[in-house]
Formats: C-alpha cells, sequence, structure tokens
C-alpha cells in the first residue's frame, strides 16, 4: 500500500483547507462540503479548478451510494472516493459535463469524496489501493 501523506489547515473563513501533499511539492487548496446544502451544490456554477484547487466532501456514512453528477458543470473533473480510513476505492477520471444526468459512484462504501482538476489524480498518483493521509 502507498501513502501519501496530506496536511489540512483550516482556514475557517472561506471553508478552505490546505492540503499539503507529499513534502510542500504540490499544494491543492479545497474547499469543504461538509453538509447536505454543500454537498448538492459541489462545483455547481463554479470556475475551472487550477491544479492547485479542489473540493474534499465529508459523507455522514461511508456508502457505494455517495455518488456525484455534473450539474451545472462547465469543465471536467476527477472524481476520487476514500473508505472511512481514507484508502482510495475509486477513481473516476476525466468526468466531462457532458456525462450529467450520469452519476458516478463508488465501487465500495466511501466516506469521503475529493473532486480534483482533470487529470490531476493521474498526476499525483492518487489510484485505488492508495492511503491519503491528513
Amino acid at each position: 500500500m502507498f501513502t501519501l501523506l496530506i496536511t489540512f489547515i483550516c482556514i475557517t473563513a472561506h471553508n478552505t483547507k490546505l492540503i499539503e501533499i507529499y513534502d510542500s511539492s504540490n499544494i491543492i487548496y479545497v474547499s469543504v462540503a461538509d453538509t447536505p446544502e454543500l454537498r448538492i451544490k459541489g462545483l455547481s456554477g463554479h470556475e475551472p479548478l487550477n491544479t492547485s484547487e479542489g473540493m474534499l466532501f465529508v459523507f455522514d456514512v461511508s456508502s457505494v451510494d455517495n455518488c456525484f453528477w455534473m450539474k451545472d458543470m462547465s469543465f471536467p473533473i476527477d472524481m476520487v472516493w476514500l473508505d472511512e480510513n481514507k484508502q482510495v476505492v475509486t477513481v473516476a477520471p476525466e468526468v466531462a459535463p457532458e456525462s450529467y444526468p450520469r452519476t458516478f459512484c463508488p465501487e465500495h462504501p466511501a466516506k469521503y469524496g475529493l473532486e480534483l482538476a482533470s487529470r490531476q489524480a493521474d498526476s499525483l498518483g492518487i489510484k485505488p489501493t492508495v492511503k491519503l493521509t491528513w
């Protein structure tokens, strides 16, 4: 199992956390969607992500029903799901806005979701069985 070290530093004013991946060589700023309202909205209507941006979803329970869709999206993203131990269980790369109304769900129960700029999961080595630590 491969482990990536991710450190969160909370900036509560903007509901954003700083993620430091590896040893400061990659930094991603993520908005945290930890309420039903924030999870439903997700990145809908958001400007395209650059390679240093993303959104972390914290679900109430671990489930295969913690799905994403591309409603009101104008750019492709990578979708990553992690279990309660923060181990990646599913990656859906380069999901296009045109895929709406299709939903994308984890192959195994997931407690967390991470949406990244398209192709970032591969670029960062994020794939199933990788464990993220924060």
